[in-house]
């Protein structure tokens, strides 16, 4: 399998991973196959299963004291990376607002998805709620010229995308907003380390994004960029600084592994 995605819009690239997570066996191996500045990459799959009709996987809701936030199963798949370690509060990676749910959401993208499988896809929906990882589908009233919402106006939402990007930050939640894609191919456990972290001898390049509040409890993906040597160097620095800050502050971060040497 071979899915070419821009490499600087974090839900294509949770996406690509949601989908390895869903076609992953013990032999797979996957690597990214990009040119020197290229924006668009190919994330190539080996030795793994089809990838099955998505409109098919059972989404369930799952009891919590927050219906808002409740965690979600989808087919075997137990997502809740929008929930803090212990479960009981929101995480950063939460970034949509108002009173829809993560089953909500994830039922209606998959009543929009396309027969035929298209990691590009994209309809107009009344229904505006989002992830708001895709950087194509600003909600920001400055950005878009006017209020989609006063307006009345569809949204433009990338379905299939958003479904996997669900699914891809279960196992691959970034740290401080850091990913990495790999050009050495590697199996999926490791995989769940190398997007998130250096590993020195893979081959990666690095990227951030940052989000700002753009309304109310709204957040949204506003800057995202590769990772120059220096600035790596200076996540570095701040990663060994903040590691107990992360635990004594309940981070949401999962992996608070070393980091590596700068990528080539």
């Amino acid at each position: 399998m071979e899915l070419t995605f821009n490499r600087l819009n974090p839900a294509e690239f949770f996406a690509v991973l949601g989908a390895l997570e869903i076609v992953q066996t013990e032999k797979t191996l996957t690597h990214f196959r990009a040119n020197e500045g290229d924006i668009q990459v190919t994330c190539v799959i080996h030795n793994h299963n089809p990838l099955p009709d998505l409109r098919t996987l059972q989404v369930t809701a799952l009891e919590h004291d927050d219906p808002l936030i409740a965690p979600v199963m989808v087919s075997g798949f137990r997502l809740d990376w929008w929930l803090n370690p212990f479960g009981t509060a929101r995480s950063s990676l939460k970034l949509w607002a108002g009173t829809t749910t993560p089953a909500t959401m994830l039922r209606n993208f998959q009543s929009l998805l396309p027969e035929e499988f298209d990691l590009r896809y994209s309809v107009r929906s009344a229904t505006k709620s989002c992830f708001n990882f895709d950087v194509r589908a600003s909600r920001d009233a400055i950005d878009v010229g006017y209020s989609e919402k006063q307006a009345a106006v569809d949204s433009v939402i990338y379905p299939v995308t958003e479904f996997l990007c669900a699914i891809g930050l279960q196992k691959f939640r970034p740290r401080n907003g850091q990913y990495f894609i790999w050009g050495r191919p590697i199996p999926a456990s490791t995989a769940h380390a190398a997007a998130i972290m250096e590993i020195p001898g893979l081959r990666q390049i690095g990227h951030f994004f940052k989000t700002e509040l753009i309304g109310t409890g709204l957040k949204q993906v506003t800057e995202v960029a590769e990772l120059s040597c220096s600035q790596l160097a200076e996540y570095r620095f701040q990663s060994k600084g903040a590691t107990l800050d992360r635990h004594q502050q309940n981070s949401d971060c999962l992996c608070e592994a070393e980091v590596g040497t700068c990528f080539p």
